[in-house]
Order: C-alpha cells, then sequence, then structure tokens
C-alpha cells in the first residue's frame, strides 16, 4: 500500500500537467455531448495510467516492443485523439476531411518525435522567451484558448460567435461539411497542433518537465 501511494504522489508531482490537461479534454468532450460516462470512464482510465506510468508501461510492453522507443509515447497520445476525433468530435464534417484531421493529429506527433532535438536547437531562443513571458499554467490554458480562436476564426469567420461554447447563439452558423469549411478544418487542426506543441514543448535538456508535459495531448 505504501508503494502505490509513493507511485501516486510520485505521478501527480511529475505529470500533472498532463493530468490537467486530461482533466480540460473530459470537460470539453462532456460539453459537447453530455455523457458524464464517458467523461468519468475515459477521463479516469488515462489519468490512472499516467499516474501509475510505470505499470501502465510494462503492462503494454509486449504491443510496443516492435515500436521504436522514441514512437512509444507520440503512439499513446496522438492515436487515442485522432480515435477521440472520429468518434466525438469531427462535428458535421465528412468522412474525407475527418480522416485527413485525425491523419494531421498522429502524423505532427510522429514527425515531432522523429525531429525533436533538431526542431528545439532551433527554437532554443523562443521557448528562453517563452519561458519569460508565459508561466506554465498560462500556456496550459492558452493550449485550449488558441484553437477555439483559430476555429471561430478560420471556420465561423466571426469570433463574435464565441459565445455559443457558453450556450449562446451564433449569428453564422457553419456546417463542415459543405462551402469549404472542411479544408478550413484541416488548416485550423494543422495551426492549432503547432501551437500546442509551441506552448508545451520543452526542450531535452529539461527532462523532468519534458515528461510531464508531453503525456497530452500533445496533445
Amino acid at each position: 500500500m505504501e508503494r502505490i501511494r509513493s507511485e501516486l504522489v510520485e505521478g501527480l508531482r511529475r505529470r500533472w500537467p498532463a493530468l490537467l490537461l486530461i482533466a480540460l479534454t473530459a470537460l470539453f468532450d462532456y460539453h459537447l455531448k453530455g455523457q458524464l460516462w464517458f467523461t468519468l470512464l475515459a477521463g479516469g482510465g488515462a489519468s490512472m495510467a499516467l499516474l501509475f506510468f510505470g505499470r501502465f508501461q510494462r503492462m503494454i510492453e509486449p504491443l510496443t516492443q516492435s515500436i521504436p522507443p522514441g514512437f512509444v509515447r507520440p503512439l499513446l497520445t496522438a492515436v487515442p485523439v485522432a480515435i477521440l476525433y472520429l468518434s466525438r468530435w469531427k462535428g458535421t464534417q465528412d468522412d474525407s476531411s475527418a480522416l485527413l484531421t485525425a491523419a494531421i493529429i498522429v502524423g505532427f506527433a510522429f514527425f515531432v518525435a522523429r525531429y525533436r532535438e533538431e526542431i528545439n536547437q532551433r527554437l532554443a531562443p523562443f521557448y528562453a522567451e517563452r519561458n519569460r513571458l508565459l508561466s506554465r499554467p498560462v500556456r496550459m490554458v492558452l493550449v485550449f484558448v488558441v484553437p477555439i480562436f483559430l476555429t471561430f476564426l478560420l471556420v465561423h469567420r466571426n469570433l463574435g460567435d464565441i459565445g455559443a461554447l457558453l450556450g449562446g447563439t451564433t449569428s453564422s452558423p457553419k456546417s463542415p461539411a459543405g462551402g469549404g469549411t472542411g479544408f478550413m478544418i484541416v488548416l485550423t487542426t494543422a495551426l492549432s497542433a503547432c501551437a500546442v506543441f509551441l506552448l508545451l514543448n520543452e526542450p531535452a535538456s529539461h527532462p523532468e518537465q519534458s515528461g510531464g508535459s508531453s503525456g497530452r495531448a500533445n496533445g
């Protein structure tokens, strides 16, 4: 029992940013679907996997032995997000653009995993300035604010409709199934993925921070 409590405390200390992202994502899903059972089941399961990551990693080791170590984490984060998007978050987006959107999520995660060291070297001055101007809690909030802003700017083309997220009405509803809006959703997803990476990624020289933030959704 003492060992479990110790793992729980360590998991909370090291992975609280990822746990916060899971909680916010679960709330987002509940706002869209209104299904508390799914929010608790999926959010709780993901949180337990993070809190006891060592045990979870050993459980799935037979499934990941053929995967290069650097790609296991992107697989565990990006693929579930892509599945959630296809099954619950795509709205009225047609199948082809929804699949392309999901492919961008997965492809971006694996691209970043492959070239992360090179990207970090090139963006080192940016990270220093980012950390000086934006604390981590602020960046965690922006992870949700920026994609929402981009969605209403590019897809709805009316920032005044953001109030619809809180139960208000929209003066310019857009259907992702037509009018070229499907492409704008794909573009918004690509831009949002870049924004989330730039907000949360930490250089490899800070492994404690890197391990905590890369559990999202980076998600």
